[in-house]
């Protein structure tokens, strides 16, 4: 009996450090994503400021330009550099689908180490109902075993 209890604690032990592992997982994790959220609203901040300020450069540009062809009266094109933009808004879509795909891949482990955990916890809860049922049992049968032994001494 000792031995077998010896071996349900090792168990309830082993299931504990497992237990503070998953945990510091899920910490870390949720780390993760609250740092990659912040990213992604920072970045996000800060597309929006560059577009901003790209937006108020465009309108300097077409006013300077309606002024120039107001005094010149002549007709000029003006030629939008879409390349540069269109660059800028493919890194912006990589790093968007970037981060968003890490969360994705975070929130899944997140998901699978709290039902590691769920299935840790019962199954220590299990042992733990077990251990309690065999030492009650244990402490029935010693004290059946003293009144048997108190009795054949008498």
């Amino acid at each position: 009996m000792k031995e077998e209890i010896t071996k349900i604690t090792g168990g309830v032990v082993a299931f504990e450090q497992e237990f503070r592992y998953y945990t510091s997982i899920l910490e870390t994790v949720k780390k993760e994503i609250e740092e990659a959220e912040k990213n992604q609203i920072k970045k996000a901040e800060e597309d929006e400021e560059k577009e901003e300020k790209k937006e108020d450069k465009k309108e300097e540009k077409e006013e300077k330009t309606e002024e120039k062809e107001e005094k010149k009266e002549e007709k000029t094109t003006v030629k939008i550099t879409t390349s540069s933009t269109s660059n800028e808004v493919k890194q912006i879509e990589e790093q968007e689908t970037t981060t968003v795909s890490t969360i994705e891949v975070l929130e899944k482990e997140l998901e699978k180490t709290e039902t590691d955990l769920t299935a840790k916890n019962e199954e220590i809860a299990e042992t733990s109902k077990t251990i309690t049922v065999d030492e009650g049992e244990q402490s029935d049968e010693k004290k059946e075993v003293e009144k048997v032994t108190r009795r054949k001494i008498r």
